[in-house]
């Protein structure tokens, strides 16, 4: 062996060295916290730290350390009734709060796809609210901040139509305009400008993007709300009256036409038969 592989070698079995005194001294302060326990009569910290030491510390075991276990599980089960009931909603808790960060996170990576709030999100983050209180201490800061993001996204969005814009608009008229918040040009699809996925096509355009064609159609029938249409009204010439075509090969007569231009300037209300 060389004496360059030879120092190597001598690296590798020293820091192993030092990771394994690291794990020893981990569990010697575990049974030392569990030994404790037992002696302050502490129930909820002596279950938890068993619980611990049976999942990290269970094969080759010292006398010492079999005698702290034998202890900590004679007091649990010296305890009375009620106690052990509050032992074991704690313990439900606990299981609960477990499950509840793991789904906290399936929720927050299917939010990841988006940048922003829309109300068919409102059940998701309906969903990550409570599973937050059931889990708050068990999440990372990480996922604190996002479930901080999402709920103030859908304070602010609290009052966007039940039904998400891209659904009051065609899918053909979705990119036809350029949007605001991403800036895509005309027929450019969104993409994402907040989250871990910047950058990434959105499955919908923004909402800033879609509201002026929203706004545009309301505009336009409010236009045209005023509007008398020829059929409404009765024929001068040929005394047809409502939804009824004039006597004349070539539509209608002028004289009705200039009718249903003088109620509308006039803004005559309309009557419906």
């Amino acid at each position: 062996m060389s004496p360059a592989v030879q120092g190597k070698l001598e690296t590798v079995i020293r820091h192993a060295q030092i990771w394994l005194d690291g794990q020893n001294e981990v569990r010697r302060k575990l049974f030392a916290r569990l030994n404790q326990a037992v002696t302050e009569s502490r129930a909820g910290k002596v279950r938890r730290l068993l619980v611990r030491v049976n999942a990290t510390a269970a094969h080759n075991r010292t006398a010492s350390e079999e005698s702290t276990v034998a202890a900590a599980s004679d007091y649990l089960n010296s305890l009375d009734d009620l106690t052990h009931a509050a032992l074991d909603a704690e313990a439900a808790a606990e299981r609960a709060g477990v499950k509840a960060a793991r789904s906290i996170r399936t929720v927050l990576q299917r939010l990841r796809r988006h940048d922003a709030y829309a109300p068919d999100l409102l059940k998701d983050i309906g969903t990550l609210l409570q599973l937050t209180a059931v889990a708050s201490e068990r999440l990372t800061s990480g996922q604190s901040r996002d479930v901080g993001v999402w709920k103030a996204r859908a304070d602010a969005g609290a009052r966007l139509p039940r039904t998400p814009l891209h659904q009051q608009v065609g899918r053909r008229q979705w990119w036809a305009k350029h949007c605001p918040r991403c800036h895509a040009e005309v027929q450019e699809r969104c993409v994402l400008v907040a989250g871990s996925r910047v950058g990434s096509l959105r499955d919908v355009p923004h909402d800033a993007r879609l509201q002026p064609l929203i706004d545009e159609r309301k505009a336009n029938r409010a236009a045209s709300a005023g509007q008398w249409r020829v059929d409404e009204v009765t024929c001068l010439d040929c005394r047809k009256g409502y939804h009824t075509p004039c006597d004349s090969p070539n539509g209608p007569h002028h004289s009705r036409v200039e009718l249903a231009q003088e109620y509308t300037r006039l803004r005559r209300p309309r009557t419906r038969k």
